[in-house]
């Protein structure tokens, strides 16, 4: 048996090969990483801007006497307002459109109606006001903010 040699490969071989595997596909699955936590940002991004629009477009539908009665700092909470803005419209039968519909649990929404210029007072006889609807969300506090305005007419 001293003429016997081997045509596999040797285990040190097959631990470099795997190594050198490792290695490459290291960057491949830190990219695959990366791209998921964009991804994710987009889509939040994306979430908060289109419940801020529509919430904007609610408030613009709102009488404007209605919104000069507005004199406190309006949040949202996984689907309900407090104050709601929309409840005296309702029962007027001004219908504003807003979904129902909950934001996730890590979304914060604020909503101020001011006049304009910026007095600090809300004055029923103003002829501008200021809407501002934020949105707040994540671990790193991202925020959009939308602001209008809307003149008495």
């Amino acid at each position: 048996m001293t003429g016997y040699r081997s045509r596999g490969f040797s285990f040190i071989e097959l631990v470099l090969t795997l190594v050198v595997i490792g290695l490459a596909l290291l960057p491949i699955l830190s990219t695959y990483s990366a791209s998921h936590q964009n991804t994710r940002a987009t889509m939040e991004e994306v979430i908060s801007v289109n419940f801020a629009s529509e919430l904007m477009e609610a408030l613009q539908a709102l009488p404007f006497d209605q919104l000069c009665l507005m004199n406190s700092p309006v949040v949202f909470d996984n689907g309900n307002f407090s104050p709601d803005p929309f409840e005296i419209a309702l029962a007027n039968g001004n219908h504003h459109g807003l979904s129902g519909r909950a934001l996730p649990p890590d979304f914060e929404t604020h909503l101020l109606v001011d006049t304009y210029p910026d007095t600090g007072l809300l004055i029923p006889d103003a002829n501008m006001l200021c809407i501002t609807v934020t949105v707040r969300w994540g671990q790193r506090n991202r925020k959009i903010q939308l602001m209008t305005l809307k003149g008495r007419y």
